[in-house]
């Protein structure tokens, strides 16, 4: 990782600055409605803004690096599950079931997104999927398959998040997911 002085002399944004970006473009993301044909595409974010969605990790990184001549955006890959809290059933309803209400579901995740964003984790990590539940790692697998059954399995009514891991952890490219088990 570069040093501040670095960062400063080519007048780029500091480690705090990026990591502040990410953060609130990912509490942005979340909060963001998508269609059902954007599934597995990639939001392109800055300044808490939706820029484009793109098909590829890839191509948000590029288009990312000509729009924000700064070189503060993020990508974050659209998942069903995730980009349908407003289509879920109601808290009276989740209640009845005693699953996870709809606001328990949204802290969860988010204090797993921070808690995962503070994590050190070893270069054979790389491309792996942390499972997270209750701010805590469970485990790390090599696969997204894997890390959701595994999932379901320890975590069976709570609230379980997987995160893609890909040092260093300001790299603008994680992956969200926020799984509901039943």
């Amino acid at each position: 990782m570069e040093s501040r002085e670095n960062q400063e002399a080519r007048k780029g944004p500091t480690r705090e600055e990026m990591e502040r970006e990410i953060k609130q473009n990912y509490e942005a993301f979340t909060q963001m409605e998508f269609d059902l044909r954007d599934t597995n595409k990639f939001a392109l974010l800055s300044r808490k803004k939706l820029l484009d969605v793109l098909d590829t990790r890839n191509d948000a990184h590029e288009i990312g690096k000509v729009l924000c001549k700064d070189g503060v955006y993020s990508v974050q890959e659209i998942v069903f599950r995730i980009m349908n809290f407003n289509s879920m059933e109601s808290n009276e309803n989740q209640e009845a079931r005693k699953g996870p209400t709809r606001e328990e579901m949204e802290r969860e995740i988010k204090q797993n997104y921070e808690a995962f964003a503070q994590m050190e984790f070893k270069p054979e990590d790389t491309n792996k999927f942390a499972l997270l539940s209750r701010k805590k790692l469970l485990c790390i697998l090599d696969t997204r398959a894997d890390a959701h059954k595994l999932g379901k399995i320890l975590c069976k009514d709570e609230v379980y998040s997987m995160q893609e891991i890909n040092p260093p952890k300001i790299e603008l490219g994680s992956i969200p997911y926020a799984l509901r088990t039943n």
